[in-house]
């Protein structure tokens, strides 16, 4: 499937090249001639350089893992890998038009051809799952798997198998010495074809691709090393089943440091690329808003001033991505020495938990009000996106001396990048208790996505604007 993958990806790109190539010469020069064709563009400079550039189109997709080897149960989206392919080629194709000068490669081919190439690669690749589905499902080249082991994992793991027939694996049996509930096996539907002492003359006399092993670690080291040998020793693959733990959060994924395999256990988004076009809106947007407020900066900083004599901007500490300290910005809306008066108005705070909030706070100025009304006062905080401490989306960071009072529960909050808005902020902001509050970062945290932030950002200037939950 990956192969099949990677040779209909080349055919898509290249054809989305040379159909643009084509159509742009004709519409350039409608009456050439194929000698005339032939000698100002079949020279041995563009072949050199459509070689150099299929070359690096095929080391960049390698480089970004668009082959690597995909998960066992893992239903592959051809829209969002067509969409990761394109955006690489025509990076790679925007590059090479700028180092070699290629007149010929405008914009317009440019724009042209990730669409092109984006709707021929997406069409190829539900060609190649159509028929890789079919053909599995039709017990065509099946790859043939003995599961090591017979406690519930294992058989749970055989039935997820058995019930997906269009990844193509086929349950062989089992093996596992005898235990006490190994009577389990019995009554399900897969055969018990040995004890572990007769791996090597089942590997030896049974067609077997693969060897998925559900031991319990701990208890079966030595044997589950012994049973790796064997499988290495015949050139099998072998999987180890990586549930072994009973995490309710966190999911595993391979790695690898200096050809050592890291079994990782991650709690929070690992996908690198999906990460790397947040930061990108992150760093595109905030820059144009930045650019957006310069003109009326010095108008608000007047204002301020002749409201209260004091600083314009409020700094503070605040904790980020895994309680890294950084400085959050803000238009001031307080009295110079509001921190200092936090202390003796701590009996009428209004908020749950370890946050201070009260809806008349006596230490707000009279555009301070306004400003927290409107959320103006945190446009600021735009810089901080910019510099990589925020995230427009996230949520939101708390004081240092807050963090000190969160349950140990609450603290998987900072897992992620802080940010200006969240779920918190668009669905009543103080009007909600703390707990909740804490619950509603941890359902964005446990199920991120580039689509819940963009509705997030959507629902944010309605929230904004009803002023629900402002303090």
């Amino acid at each position: 499937m990956i192969k099949a993958n990677m040779y209909t990806d080349c055919i898509a790109l290249i054809l989305a090249f040379l159909l643009l190539f084509m159509i742009q010469i004709l519409i350039n020069y409608p009456h050439i001639s194929l000698s005339f064709f032939y000698y100002k563009w079949i020279s041995l400079k563009n072949i050199m350089v459509a070689l150099f550039l299929f070359t690096a189109w095929t080391i960049s997709l390698k480089i970004f893992g668009l082959y690597s080897d995909p998960s066992l149960l893992k239903k592959n989206s051809a829209y969002i890998d067509a969409a990761k392919l394109t955006i690489i080629a025509t990076f790679v194709l925007l590059l090479f038009s700028n180092l070699f000068s290629i007149n010929s490669i405008t914009k317009f081919f440019i724009v042209n051809f990730w669409l092109l190439s984006f709707l021929l690669a997406y069409f190829f690749r539900k060609i190649n799952n159509l028929i890789f589905k079919i053909t599995r499902i039709k017990s065509v080249n099946t790859v043939q798997v003995l599961i090591i082991g017979t406690n519930d994992r294992a058989i749970a793991f055989a039935d997820k198998i058995n019930g997906t027939p269009e990844i193509g694996y086929s349950v062989v049996g089992f093996i596992d010495d005898p235990w006490a509930n190994i009577e389990k096996l019995d009554k399900s539907k897969y055969p018990l074809l040995g004890r572990l002492n007769h791996l090597e003359k089942l590997l030896k006399n049974n067609i077997i691709d693969e060897v998925i092993i559900c031991l319990p670690i701990k208890s079966y080291y030595e044997k589950i090393n012994k049973l790796l040998n064997i499988c290495e020793e015949q050139g099998v693959n072998v999987r180890l089943a990586a549930n072994f733990f009973d995490l309710k959060i966190a999911q595993s994924s391979i790695d690898l440091l200096d050809n050592i395999p890291i079994l990782t256990f991650h709690s929070t988004p690992i996908a690198l690329f999906k990460l790397l076009i947040k930061r990108a809106i992150d760093i595109i947007v905030s820059f144009i808003i930045i650019l957006v407020l310069l003109p009326f900066l010095p108008i608000l900083a007047i204002i301020i001033k002749l409201d209260d004599s004091g600083p314009i901007f409020f700094s503070q500490e605040r904790a980020g991505l895994n309680k890294r300290i950084f400085t959050l910005y803000k238009f001031r809306t307080m009295v110079v020495d509001a921190e200092k008066l936090k202390k003796s108005l701590a009996p009428q705070n209004e908020a749950s938990g370890p946050v201070f909030k009260i809806k008349d706070d006596p230490r707000l100025t009279r555009l301070g009000k306004w400003l927290r009304k409107t959320s103006i006062d945190e446009l600021p905080q735009f810089y901080n996106v910019l510099k990589g401490d925020m995230s427009l989306v996230g949520p939101r960071p708390p004081l240092v001396s807050e963090l000190e009072k969160y349950e140990w529960k609450n603290i998987r909050r900072l897992s992620m990048k802080p940010g200006i808005t969240c779920i918190w902020q668009i669905s009543g902001r103080s009007n909600i208790p703390f707990h909740k509050w804490m619950e509603m970062d941890m359902e964005y945290i446990d199920n991120w996505s580039l689509l819940l932030d963009f509705k997030i950002l959507l629902k944010t200037p309605a929230a904004i604007i009803s002023g629900s939950g402002a303090a």
